[in-house]
């Protein structure tokens, strides 16, 4: 099919209503992270009870891998295999009230023309969600020949900070691609950073606060050293790699913790348990631009902590790798002519400091582009939002991109 016949066919079969009434219906359907990560249950249940029959009646074969993640597939011919990749977790309720409302209402207070619907996971992963569905939708009423395969994965992944369930994709259940699209912004994402969650923990003895001092030893003080002096290294540390186009990566730290706990005091109740502390621990986040050494980093950080008088322990967590793309490369330049036929207009070009599975996926030898709706202005905040004439446009693009590439 040429340009003009696949978008006669997706003005023909692409229905706002329909894309806004799914959205709502994703929005209202709770999905947050929790503890158990991916196998929180109310996220799986998203999985089977939402996202599977919508996809099944989209006419799309569907399976469900033992990680509770979706996978649906149209066509099974011998040409391209293209491949959407979302996530159906959001992030945790936090302090947003009503996060699960689903409201549909004017975004003009929030600074967006135009209507946009208010709950968590709006402005990260449930855009990309809505308009794989569409697409798979136009895709089926319309009958259009696909010569390849699309596979569209809704993974019980998205804010588990690691690569695990993307892994599992890959090696447990084999997924395969041409070309692939996970969300990310609106603009073509060339390149975006990696991350790495480091645990440093600072050790002391506990005593009663109110006993012989001179026994124990606070963590807590400890910690309030550390953290000065990873401060001085901070936000982009002297020895850090630096990127022609997205510079060095940001060291931040993102929790702080002092343990034994004491009951109820974490919760705004009760006592501190009058207990100096055995154990602060510091979670540090560590952007990774293309070519950081990752022992490198952490030896940057062990070093600002070398001649230190308490206890130190270090513990590697997540890790997701960064990426970066030739702006010639062809899943670069097939959203980018998606883009324009769709929507009539050139897509901005950028790199972006967050991360999913972009990185992974490319280095493993599935070209992947980030490109959806998120919106970083709103992501984890109390008004999470989807925008309305984003999805719209998303899902044009999307089904551009799917027919023409996959014929």
């Amino acid at each position: 099919m040429e340009k003009e016949e696949i978008l006669a066919t997706i003005g023909k079969h692409f229905d706002e209503e329909r894309v806004i009434e799914q959205a709502v219906e994703i929005a209202r359907t709770p999905c947050p992270q929790t503890e158990l990560y991916d196998r929180e249950p109310s996220i799986l249940s998203a999985i089977r009870n939402l996202y599977r029959p919508a996809y099944e009646a989209a006419g799309c074969a569907t399976w469900i891998d033992d990680y509770g993640s979706l996978i649906a597939s149209q066509g099974n011919g011998d040409g391209p295999h293209l491949l959407f990749l979302s996530y159906a977790m959001a992030w945790t309720e936090g302090t947003m009230q009503r996060p699960w409302e689903g409201r549909l209402m004017d975004g003009s207070r929030f600074g967006i023309d135009g209507r946009i619907i208010r709950g968590r996971g709006g402005s990260e992963y449930h855009p990309t969600n809505v308009a794989q569905l569409e697409t798979a939708r136009i895709i089926h009423e319309s009958g259009v020949q696909i010569n390849g395969t699309i596979t569209y994965v809704v993974s019980s992944g998205g804010h588990t900070s690691s690569m695990d369930p993307v892994l599992h994709l890959i090696h447990n259940d084999d997924i395969r691609a041409d070309l692939c699209i996970i969300p990310g912004s609106k603009k073509i994402v060339l390149g975006n950073m990696g991350r790495l969650d480091l645990r440093l923990n600072v050790w002391g003895r506990s005593v009663h606060s109110g006993g012989e001092l001179s026994v124990g030893e606070n963590a807590i003080e400890g910690g309030l050293e550390a953290l000065n002096r990873l401060m001085s290294i901070m936000p982009f540390t002297p020895k850090g790699v630096e990127d022609p186009d997205m510079g060095k990566g940001r060291l931040s730290i993102i929790g702080i913790g002092s343990y034994p706990f004491s009951p109820g005091y974490h919760e705004g109740v009760g006592s501190g348990g009058h207990t100096l502390q055995n154990l602060m621990r510091i979670m540090l986040d560590r952007r990774l631009p293309p070519g950081q050494d990752v022992d490198e980093a952490i030896a940057e950080i062990r070093e600002v902590l070398a001649d230190f008088p308490f206890k130190v322990t270090y513990e590697r967590g997540a890790l997701q790798l960064p990426t970066k793309h030739a702006p010639d490369a062809p899943v670069v330049t097939t959203v980018e002519e998606a883009y324009h036929a769709a929507l009539r207009t050139t897509p901005d070009r950028g790199y972006v400091d967050y991360t999913i599975d972009a990185g992974y996926l490319n280095h493993v030898g599935i070209p992947t582009l980030m490109f959806g709706g998120i919106d970083m202005r709103f992501a984890h905040g109390d008004d999470d939002l989807m925008q309305v004439n984003d999805l719209s446009d998303l899902s044009r693009v999307f089904a551009y991109w799917a027919i023409k590439n996959a014929q």
